[in-house]
């Protein structure tokens, strides 16, 4: 089997929706029923998550074993691992977009502000600042818990971790490329852009204003195609609150469609990002939106649970990975892995990383969820 042969994302993938069950039969908590269509929850949307953090996951594996045998990080040559990613960064932009242009629309363009950045701040920062923490740790523990720059380089250079994505994450106490630890922290930055934009986004919520808006969107977006993923969200929502199509796109026979525009991104594409990828993705989405749960697969168990865990397994897969192929690095070169040794290593990587999100989802992101939730409901 090839490094790069695409069997293993299919059996993982099939392993981990199994694990996820597993969790969900012995976890009290994780038998609670997962709310369904209940205010901004989607219940194939939800299933959705799980799959595209475990997308990123695979094409991380992949950068890992290229960054062994190159000493670069970056993109492997191998379409469909990158695609994953790729994709995977693109509908979850998608996702935030259409959540909560959806609060604009149902507000009218009158959004609370304090409860808004309340909830934002309460729902991401907290595991933010834990994985950035295990960041640290690592990187302590790679420069044997002692200064190997001058304290003030350190304290610069910490900035950079703690900054959502905003500043260069690079070299850390001599660590060179300490990025490569975690390297999802770019995307946090476009997040909170749009949550900090939408507000003065909010003035455009009529459709004549949203046309402008979409142009606006369309010409910065020829420069930073990624952004496009928001405009479509954006336009994934005002469909679905303007228009009654989910009895005619949520049907089992019209799963053809999103599949067939997903497939043609990994055949046609070698990037996910631009103007015919984010309106294919858009395709895709919509339908899923509108409940198309593709046969049932997002709406299973596993994939839901993976989905409601998304977010620590985003932050965490990272550091999981660094760790378990630097402790086999040092017992032999990880470009010198033979393949299904390499993958099973990972692929135990990706077990960890469920398990140990579903721990951190329970105790550190599901505390203040919760907490939010009540403050809200006390405040209305």
């Amino acid at each position: 089997m090839d490094i790069f042969s695409i069997i293993p994302y299919f059996v993982l993938s099939a392993l981990y929706l199994l694990l996820g069950r597993v969790v969900i039969h012995f976890s009290g908590f994780f038998r609670r029923p997962i709310p369904t269509h209940s205010g901004d929850r989607f219940a194939a949307v939800d299933g959705l998550r799980g799959f595209l953090a475990m997308g990123v996951f695979f094409s991380h594996c992949i950068q890992h074993y290229w960054y062994a045998r190159s000493g670069n990080w970056g993109n492997a040559p191998t379409g469909f691992y990158t695609m994953t990613g790729q994709v995977g960064v693109a509908l979850f932009f998608q996702i935030t977009a259409f959540l909560f242009w959806g609060k604009v629309l149902k507000s009218d363009g009158h959004l609370d502000t304090a409860v808004l950045y309340s909830g934002r701040v309460r729902r991401l920062v907290p595991m933010y600042l834990v994985s950035v923490l295990l960041v640290f740790v690592v990187v302590a523990a790679e420069s044997d818990f002692a200064l190997q720059t001058g304290l003030k380089d350190v304290v610069k250079q910490a900035r950079g971790w703690l900054a959502f994505g905003f500043l260069e994450t690079a070299e850390f106490n001599g660590l060179r490329d300490a990025h490569v630890i975690n390297a999802v922290y770019w995307t946090l930055a476009f997040e909170w852009a749009f949550y900090l934009a939408l507000p003065m986004l909010g003035l455009f919520v009529k459709p004549w204003k949203f046309a402008v808006l979409t142009l606006i969107a369309l010409v910065y977006g020829m420069r930073t195609p990624i952004v496009l993923n928001f405009l479509c969200g954006a336009v994934a929502a005002t469909i679905v609150y303007r228009y009654r199509l989910r009895e005619m796109l949520g049907r089992r026979i019209a799963a053809v469609v999103p599949v067939a525009a997903l497939t043609m991104i990994f055949f046609f594409f070698d990037s996910a990002y631009g103007v015919p990828q984010s309106l294919l993705l858009l395709l895709f989405f919509v339908f899923i939106v509108h409940g198309n749960d593709l046969c049932g697969l997002l709406a299973s168990k596993g994939a839901r649970f993976l989905g409601e865990i998304s977010y620590s397994i985003y932050l965490l897969h990272g550091i999981v990975l660094y760790v378990i192929l630097r402790v086999i690095g040092k017992v032999a070169p990880i470009a010198a892995i033979q393949d299904v040794a390499y993958w099973s290593v990972v692929g135990a990587g990706g077990g960890i990383t469920i398990l140990l999100a579903a721990f951190t989802y329970r105790h550190i992101e599901f505390r203040f969820i919760r907490a939010h939730v009540l403050t809200a409901s006390t405040a209305t």
